[in-house]
């Protein structure tokens, strides 16, 4: 399970990226090669977007590229099918990050059992409503898939459960697309986390995502105490450009941290 993989790397002291890119963007057959890419590179998870109504959480690059995918493909479970089988086939988690709207159309129980049948690593909703989150988890929970918490900049005290894979943290309020600046103030809310983990009896891994672009902001995530970092945007701006170029920025993300962890896992 994703959960025990990223605990397992948490306690070897193994930080961990995750990518972001929609679904089956920028079309499926270039979508299948970052994957392959990705798992090359040594970044083993993938959040990705599943086309719908994108709320002001989404900057313009996104919402551009998951409007992409909903023109050429609008179904959003063939998305949710095709992209988790070719995130799987190339040897990594597929993480299935949906909006409220979407989930909302397709039915909270409907979406679950299709992305455990997708056979998805966790379900990402970013702005689901905290009254929903339990009905989340024990969806999750039942299909035997796991869930990824979120938590925007505003959101001062966290409720965990125990389908979660990881917690995933918003760096600023603003959208995806922004600036990442390290600060105290994320620091204290990383502890935040580990003292209610702790407290339920487990150590749930903490993600900071939002503005993460380069490898020096990845340092940064992990001086702050983090233990994943979420790279989106630039990610997504990466790949709509020819595979060659993908590959360059993986290399320069991931040059040092990667060789150390392929060499430890």
């Amino acid at each position: 399970m994703l959960g025990r993989y990223l605990r397992r790397r948490a306690l070897a002291g193994q930080n961990t990226i995750v990518a972001y890119l929609p679904g089956l963007y920028p079309d499926p057959e270039h979508f299948e090669q970052c994957v392959a890419s990705l798992v090359s590179h040594g970044i083993a998870i993938l959040e990705f977007g599943i086309p719908g109504k994108t709320p002001p959480l989404e900057g313009d690059t996104i919402s551009t590229a998951l409007r992409t995918v909903e023109r050429r493909i609008g179904d959003p479970l063939e998305v949710l099918q095709r992209a988790s089988a070719m995130t799987r086939s190339a040897g990594a988690y597929p993480v299935a990050m949906v909006f409220a709207h979407t989930l909302h159309a397709v039915g909270l129980a409907r979406f679950v059992r299709e992305a455990a049948e997708a056979e998805v690593s966790a379900v990402l909703i970013p702005d689901i409503l905290e009254e929903r989150r339990a009905s989340l988890h024990h969806a999750c929970s039942t299909a035997g898939i796991e869930s990824v918490a979120f938590f925007g900049a505003d959101e001062v005290q966290p409720v965990l459960y125990g389908s979660e894979a990881f917690v995933y943290l918003q760096t600023a309020d603003m959208p995806t697309g922004g600036r990442f600046e390290p600060t105290n103030e994320l620091r204290r809310r990383i502890e935040q986390v580990r003292v209610v983990s702790r407290a339920n009896g487990d150590t749930v891994p903490v993600a900071l995502g939002f503005g993460i672009r380069s490898g020096a902001d990845i340092a940064s995530v992990h001086r702050l105490g983090a233990d994943i970092a979420v790279v989106g945007t630039a990610m997504v701006e990466a790949a709509a450009k020819p595979p060659s170029v993908f590959s360059q920025y993986l290399e320069e993300l991931t040059a040092v941290p990667n060789e150390q962890r392929m060499e430890n896992d």
